[in-house]
């Protein structure tokens, strides 16, 4: 009779592992990167997807640049870029947003130009707590004519 228990647990410890073993593999996915290599001949481009980099400055992230793609063009020395977004974090704690159709990067001198609809989104905190400042009348500066000096 305990033969028997024993096998019975064996068989449903054996059946949960087997299972866990297919459910992993089949939800399995691949993080690498989507890399195309077009050789001409001035030498190899690339075109990476979901391009993604973030620099970081004593362990704290100091800014991030996303693109939905970027070619590299070994020729021109540069890297263009669709959809690019870069995240700033400032050091007083303050974020940073500017995002554009398309972006190149010169590989050389680091310049970025942003093309198309180019966007720039602050926290507002910093400034609604400035303009409120100026509109408090127990403040030094409230009245009209210093305002607008």
């Amino acid at each position: 009779m305990i033969d028997k228990a024993r096998k019975i647990l064996l068989l449903v410890a054996l059946g949960v592992v087997l299972s866990s073993a297919y459910y992993f593999y089949a939800h399995f996915q691949s993080s690498s990167l989507q890399i195309k290599l077009r050789k001409t001949d001035q030498g190899v481009n690339v075109v990476i997807e979901n391009f993604k980099v973030v620099h970081e400055e004593k362990g704290r992230p100091d800014w991030e640049l996303t693109a939905e793609s970027a070619q590299v063009n070994q020729q021109k020395k540069e890297t263009q870029m669709k959809n690019v977004s870069v995240k700033l974090d400032m050091n007083n704690d303050q974020k940073y947003w500017v995002s554009a159709d398309s972006g190149i990067l010169q590989n050389e001198s680091q310049d970025f130009d942003l093309q198309g609809n180019v966007r720039f989104v602050t926290q507002a905190d910093r400034f609604l707590k400035k303009f409120k400042n100026l509109q408090d009348p127990t403040s030094a500066r409230s009245d009209p004519q210093s305002i607008a000096e």
